[in-house]
């Protein structure tokens, strides 16, 4: 199982730093249209959920622009590529933490009534363990990321996240189905 994982591992590490960028540029700009359309769409036509979409747009808008500026400068100037990618895990990172939270509140208090609510399982787990991988390759000096302890983060933080991430699902799903029984 350990060579597996260090094959996974040295797999993940052959990743051109500058795709890693594009790959972000592009993950902001999904980010940056999905949560600036909601926001609009809240603005235009209030409903239950527009508060909170103004919530995570207030704090998503802003880490989009830093994304999306820095992933700029990157690419004019290759000097910044590794302190850009570091930058890039801290704010996913935080992202996916905050995210990871909410997914666990779920579990706890339940799926929010009265509002459109969908779940796509695995995504939450891709997105917190890829962000955890470029904090850990990037954010740190290379003598730490190269530490056995950040070195296998990612998979640990994947052992975390998803139980949590299909919890939810299915939570979802037994929400969705409740009265199905009573119609047979």
């Amino acid at each position: 199982m350990r060579g597996r994982l260090n094959a996974l591992v040295a797999k993940l590490d052959r990743i051109p730093p500058k795709k890693l960028l594009l790959i972000n540029a592009g993950l902001a700009c999904l980010v940056g249209i999905a949560h600036g359309g909601a926001l609009a769409l809240s603005e235009m036509k209030p409903g239950p959920e527009s508060e909170f979409i103004k919530q995570i747009a207030s704090v998503s808008l802003p880490a989009v622009a830093v994304m999306l500026v820095s992933s700029a400068a990157a690419l004019v100037r290759r000097t910044l590529l590794r302190g850009v990618l570091g930058l890039h895990g801290f704010v996913l990172a935080l992202g996916g933490i905050a995210s990871l939270a909410w997914a666990a509140s779920l579990l706890v208090r339940g799926i929010p009534q009265g509002v459109s609510f969908s779940w796509t399982p695995g995504l939450l787990s891709l997105i917190v363990v890829y962000s955890i991988f470029l904090f850990t390759r990037y954010g740190v000096p290379p003598t730490l990321a190269a530490r056995p302890a950040l070195l296998y983060a990612p998979s640990v933080t994947l052992l975390v996240a998803l139980p949590i991430d299909f919890a939810v699902f299915f939570l979802l799903l037994r929400e969705i189905t409740k009265g199905v029984g009573d119609l047979f």
